[in-house]
């Protein structure tokens, strides 16, 4: 498989406004000291995104995936480090991460795209909602090397035909559902790519919005279904599409045909488990 490694921006998780960034049409809306004292076990952040992530001065080398991830896990519950480098921006209150840990389910490994290999999958959910991410980590034990396959917000729909609907952490106020990213995993590139946006506009939601924000567009409601959605980047521009329900309906029939949603086994980070060199019992 032809691999390209993507390497999240230093800085962390990223807070997006809101939701999605949406084209203007008026619809919008540390490391620890003790990390910073010993020898990181993760990769360094290329300057060049396109180029793969060079090892870190005292970086671990694994025989094994198992290993790897493991050791990940601790660097991200004790360090506030992912296993690319990247520096957590939220780690929150000194409590933060034992009550995350405690009630949350936050890790899976877990073959995600079905190239049979499997992925490390860190999920943050208990954070500030902007900073609800999840992450898709494989490490390659013949370069020894971290790769960033994609990121996606917790709770989303994820499909075995490699299609993630990730849902946005707030709805547009005059939206019949929450927006959503398209990702579709490359088997080329070994990444979850962007197709584009979906949003919606229901004819009857009645809001009051500073500046307004234009009427209705009731000429793309061809089956009068009282909703019209908004479909952008798919194209590879940002110029909003209006789609009919019927013509939406086609459109989801061709992006999932006859596929199955994935359900991740995502397991408790727990950092007694990992102080004991328990967390992966099941290899």
């Amino acid at each position: 498989m032809k691999r390209s490694f993507c390497i999240l921006a230093a800085g962390g998780i990223l807070m997006l406004a809101s939701c999605f960034a949406v084209p203007d049409n008026g619809l919008a809306s540390e490391v620890t000291e003790a990390a910073a004292a010993e020898p990181s076990r993760t990769a360094s952040t290329p300057e060049d995104p396109s180029q793969p992530c060079e090892l870190a001065a005292g970086a671990s080398v694994y025989p094994d995936i198992y290993e790897a991830y493991d050791d990940a896990l601790l660097d991200v519950l004790k360090y506030y480090v992912l296993p690319d480098g990247t520096e957590l921006e939220y780690q929150g209150p000194t409590d933060w991460i034992a009550v995350k840990l405690e009630y949350t389910d936050d890790y899976a490994v877990f073959d995600i795209d079905g190239d049979g290999r499997e992925e490390l999958i860190i999920s943050f959910r208990t954070a500030p909602s902007a900073y609800h991410r999840a992450y898709i980590f494989e490490y390659y034990t013949d370069t020894h090397e971290w790769h960033c396959e994609g990121e996606f917000t917790p709770g989303s729909d994820i499909y075995d035909n490699g299609v993630i609907i990730s849902y946005g952490h707030h709805a547009n106020p005059r939206s019949v559902m929450m927006r959503y990213r398209v990702l579709r995993y490359d088997p080329e590139s070994d990444t979850y790519e962007t197709l584009g946006y979906v949003d919606s506009w229901g004819r009857d939601i009645e809001i009051e919005i500073s500046g307004g924000i234009g009427d209705y567009p009731e000429e793309y409601d061809t089956d009068n279904a009282g909703v019209v959605y908004l479909l952008w980047g798919f194209d590879g521009t940002d110029e909003i599409r209006y789609y009919s329900q019927s013509a939406y309906e086609e459109f989801l029939e061709e992006l999932y045909g006859d596929s199955e949603t994935i359900s991740i086994p995502y397991n408790d980070m727990v950092l007694e488990n990992l102080d004991n060199s328990e967390l992966i019992t099941y290899f």
